[in-house]
C-alpha cells in the first residue's frame, strides 16, 4: 500500500493528464486511490485505477477497486513444479520447462474504480 501513493504522485507529476493507472496489486491500487483522495481527485471521474489479485482490500476500499482476479495457488503450483523436479533430479536438463509459458485463467472483476 505504501508504494501506490508515491507511484501515483510520480505519474501525475510526469503526466498530469493521465486518465488511468493499472497497478501491480490491489494494495498498490489502494495506495494510489488514497493519493488521489489527498489531491482532491475522484476515482473514477478524474482518473481510473485498477489493481491485480482480487484481494480483500479491493472490496473494502472506497471506491471499490476494479481488479484482475487470478488463481494464485495455480500460479505457484504450475511454476514451482518444474523447479522442484529440477532440484530433485539434480539435472539441469529437467529444468527445460522453466522457460516455458504457463497460461493461467484470469478474469476482470469490474467495480467502482473503473
Amino acid at each position: 500500500m505504501s508504494h501506490g501513493g508515491p507511484a501515483m504522485a510520480a505519474l501525475l507529476e510526469a503526466w498530469p493528464d493521465t486518465q488511468a493507472m493499472m497497478c501491480v496489486s490491489d494494495m498498490s491500487a489502494f495506495g494510489a486511490i488514497m493519493e488521489c483522495h489527498r489531491r482532491g481527485m475522484t476515482v473514477p471521474d478524474d482518473i481510473v485505477v485498477a489493481g491485480f489479485g482480487n484481494f480483500e482490500v479491493s472490496m473494502c476500499c472506497t471506491p471499490t477497486i476494479t481488479t484482475v482476479s487470478v488463481d494464485a495457488y495455480c500460479i505457484g503450483l504450475r511454476t514451482g513444479a518444474p523447479l522442484l523436479t529440477a532440484l530433485q533430479e539434480r539435472d539441469a536438463s529437467a529444468a527445460y520447462e522453466i522457460g516455458r509459458r504457463v497460461h493461467v485463467a484470469y478474469k476482470v472483476v469490474a467495480r467502482e474504480s473503473a
